[in-house]
């Protein structure tokens, strides 16, 4: 697999199949609780439009590849 091909895999499906499931979803923004600790109100946000992810708590963020490296 190419870092192009990588990057065009859905964030929202790599999420779906490792057990994490929105909390809310408001148009193309999905929140989540946070992968990286426990949270009781979701800091995990994700823009599937544009495919990119930013968690709050960890002031982290960027594309699939970032999001892997972090977990």
């Amino acid at each position: 697999m190419t870092t192009l091909e990588a990057q065009n895999i859905k964030i929202a499906d790599y999420l779906l199949a490792q057990g994490y499931r929105p909390v809310k979803e408001k148009g193309v923004n999905f929140w989540y609780r946070s992968p990286f600790h426990e949270e009781r109100t979701p800091s995990f946000h994700l823009n599937a439009q544009k495919n990119l992810w930013h968690d709050f708590s960890t002031e982290r963020g960027g594309d699939i590849i970032r999001l892997v490296q972090n977990l």
